[in-house]
């Protein structure tokens, strides 16, 4: 995975707060390993296969905050606008009940470039009125940045209660192609025809499911919560 400048935007640590006991205890177990093994390589082992546990390790620890191709199954379509596809969770892990997942597409035609990511994500003029709040001006993705947003200007005027901005998610481009293939026959003949998931992004926005309260009564979603969501 490419770990460009935006990625440093994207790794938002609230997510830890959806996990379970017996997911942090198996994540901390991996961060040990990593550790030891990490000393030992520093230490100047001569022992080599510390290196391939080294990258063991990482891999492990990058895997299980990460949603793969056999997590596909548990997200299932919901909806989407022109820029976005929205998925519900439908499997068993506390981390993800109640969540929805928006999915950035791409056109399906060839000469629109699909899965090339917008590198300007705020004008030289959004750069200056929010010069203060750095995180937000330092995004190089426009879809990130408008997370940020949310998260930094929107939230601490509304107030938390009201607003949910959401945390991004890694995914793999093979947990990407399943959800479109999964998708695929249940979205609009005329969305299809014109677009699909974009395989090359490798993050996705993660929300509770506003549109369903916590006792399971189902309700309609503030038109700017549906707004924000699907654009």
């Amino acid at each position: 995975m490419a770990m460009d400048d935006s990625h440093s935007s994207l790794f938002n640590l609230g997510i830890l707060d959806t996990l379970t006991q017996d997911e942090l205890h198996k994540i901390l177990d991996s961060y040990d390993a990593f550790c030891n093994a990490t000393q030992s390589l520093l230490g100047g082992a001569d022992d080599l296969s510390y290196g391939a546990q080294f990258v063991s390790h990482v891999h492990t620890l990058f895997m299980e905050l990460t949603l793969t191709e056999q997590d596909a199954a548990h997200w299932v379509y919901r909806g989407e606008g022109a820029a976005n596809i929205v998925v519900s969770y439908t499997g068993s892990s506390p981390s993800y009940i109640g969540k929805v997942m928006r999915i950035r597409k791409s056109p399906r035609k060839a000469s629109a470039l699909p899965g090339v990511r917008n590198t300007i994500a705020l004008s030289p003029h959004e750069r200056l009125i929010w010069k203060e709040v750095h995180e937000l001006i330092s995004s190089s993705d426009k879809e990130i940045a408008g997370q940020l947003y949310v998260d930094h200007v929107m939230k601490p005027l509304l107030g938390s209660k009201y607003v949910d901005a959401g945390s991004h998610i890694l995914v793999t481009k093979e947990f990407l192609m399943a959800v479109d293939k999964n998708v695929d026959s249940q979205r609009p003949a005329s969305r299809v025809d014109v677009s699909q998931v974009d395989k090359q992004c490798d993050f996705a926005l993660l929300m509770s499911d506003h549109s369903i309260f916590p006792q399971g009564i189902e309700t309609l979603a503030l038109l700017l919560t549906i707004s924000l969501f699907f654009i």
